[in-house]
């Protein structure tokens, strides 16, 4: 087989010369120049393994990706279905399964909305008649086993990922560090140049729009500076975004800092405020707070409320300063809302 320049080899063996020629390298691998067609050197002679690297085969079976919009029929040939369903709810319909043993198939919702995708076939799914996509970037993915479809992975998320979203009402908002619905802690005036951490969980991706403070007695000339971190085995460590600042002088009331854009991946992150004066501010109780705080040993009844560092009143730290384990019966309420 001829070598030209855009071609390439990926090296997979022990072989020793680079000099185009054939056999010359043991169990590599050749692109030809289209980027469509893989061949494979057995050391004498070029195989085909396949070709259109963009319809991959999958257990003798080709498959593509496609985008939809409106309600879908998948072909034999599918394998990715990725269903925007802005507009309205859809439905995807999975052709049978039987007689088609190691086909898949991949289902994802990839609009932003909740408007539901139903995914159905003439067999069950995963043991349902319909699979529902409910969620913005929901995944199903399932294969046959001849006679049915089996799910071999879907979208799932802890209780952190059906929280509400958006701003029509019912508006709801959600506090960092807060693990049940009880009454808020005694209103309790904060530290000033304390920098406080509290944990918030993601359970699916995304954006929020505002973060913000209870005040119940104003200080005059007051503020408060919030931010989110990034967690590093159970603490925070890198700066996401210094969200800014709001004043917490009179009249007391809900403080708000609004207009974020600020997107967030799924898994744990840090709602953090550092106060330039001390504010009396709703508090959240040492029972309500998520348990990753710990104790210090098995003997010990201080048990950790949350985390905070000493710091200045300025901008936030690219780095979270090292954290000291606040045991204080009560924690700031740190409140944050998704907009999507």
């Amino acid at each position: 087989m001829p070598i030209d320049t855009l071609g390439g080899y990926i090296r997979s063996g022990l072989d020793s010369e680079k000099n185009g020629k054939e056999g010359e390298w043991i169990y590599s691998i050749y692109i030809a120049t289209d980027s469509t067609t893989i061949y494979y050197s057995t050391g004498s002679s070029w195989i085909t393994l396949f070709s259109t690297i963009n319809s991959p085969l999958l257990n003798g079976i080709r498959g593509n990706s496609i985008d939809v919009s409106d309600n879908y029929t998948a072909l034999d040939t599918d394998w990715r279905i990725r269903m925007n369903a802005s507009a309205g709810s859809r439905a995807v319909t999975i052709p049978s399964a039987i007689g088609k043993t190691g086909k898949l198939y991949a289902v994802r919702k990839i609009d932003d909305t909740f408007n539901i995708v139903t995914v159905s076939s003439t067999q069950q799914i995963g043991g349902f008649n319909t699979w529902e996509l409910r969620n913005p970037d929901d995944l199903l993915e399932m294969i046959s086993d001849g006679t049915k479809w089996n799910v071999l992975d879907y979208s799932a998320y802890g209780f952190e990922g059906y929280r509400r979203i958006g701003n029509t009402g019912p508006k709801r908002y959600y506090i960092a560090g807060m693990n049940a619905q009880s009454a808020f802690g005694a209103a309790t005036a904060v530290t000033a140049n304390t920098l406080y951490a509290l944990p918030f969980m993601v359970g699916r991706g995304g954006i929020i729009d505002s973060v913000g403070v209870n005040v119940s007695t104003a200080v005059n000339s007051s503020n408060v500076r919030m931010g989110i971190y990034k967690n590093n085995n159970g603490i925070p460590a890198s700066l996401i975004s210094d969200l800014g600042t709001v004043a917490t002088t009179t009249p007391a009331g809900f403080k708000e800092i609004t207009g974020l854009t600020l997107k967030l991946q799924p898994g744990l992150h840090w709602l953090t405020a550092v106060f330039s004066h001390t504010p009396t501010v709703r508090t959240i109780p040492q029972a309500s707070i998520l348990p990753v705080f710990g104790v210090d040993n098995a003997a010990t009844t201080a048990v950790g409320t949350g985390y905070t560092s000493a710091f200045t009143y300025a901008a936030l730290p690219t780095t979270f300063p090292a954290v000291t384990v606040s045991t204080a019966a009560t924690q700031p309420a740190l409140f944050y809302h998704f907009s999507a």
